[in-house]
């Protein structure tokens, strides 16, 4: 229960999803995953609505359209890829590998998803994603990038403000 370390340029603190703005929570909730509190952190519909709409856009099934549960993205986020070694590769190499789409980091991220579907709350799941995602401008989780983009905690910004920060999920460094 003890914070072992931070990544990333601007860390605010952790949140939870039971101490941030239910503005907040409620559009990251609809923008990411509206089926997030039913399915069991794999949605296979919303999976094969991705796929669809990316191979009419002409791109391959895994390169466009996401279809990643709030559960997949926060097992990607915990990184399913190489261990971090700062000897051996950057930090920017690191992040790199993190989000690096194969059929396989997929099969994987689906597997793990539903595990911490098993272990955790979906709170706690949620947890997990409102401090790791990166938001632009050097902010890891929604604390940071609420205090920069706005100077105030993520418990107190307004619908508008909730809204612009769930929309920096599409393209955070756009």
């Amino acid at each position: 229960n003890q914070v072992f370390t931070w990544r990333g340029d601007q860390i605010g603190g952790s949140i939870t999803s039971d101490t941030v703005s239910p503005h907040l929570r409620n559009a990251i909730v609809a923008t990411e995953d509206k089926r997030f509190y039913w399915h069991p952190g794999v949605a296979p519909r919303g999976i094969a609505s991705a796929v669809r709409i990316t191979l009419s856009e002409g791109r391959g099934p895994l390169q466009g359209h996401g279809g990643s549960t709030i559960s997949q993205q926060a097992a990607k986020l915990l990184c399913l890829g190489v261990p971090h070694a700062p000897s051996t590769m950057t930090e920017a190499e690191y992040e790199a590998d993190c989000r690096r789409t194969t059929i396989w980091r997929k099969l994987k991220e689906a597997i793990y998803a539903m595990a911490l579907e098993v272990k955790y709350t979906k709170g706690e799941v949620l947890d997990i994603y409102l401090n790791r995602t990166y938001l632009g401008a050097g902010a890891r989780g929604f604390e940071a990038a609420a205090q920069r983009y706005f100077g105030k905690s993520a418990n107190s910004v307004t619908p508008a403000e909730a809204s612009m920060l769930a929309g920096l999920l599409v393209a955070p460094s756009t």
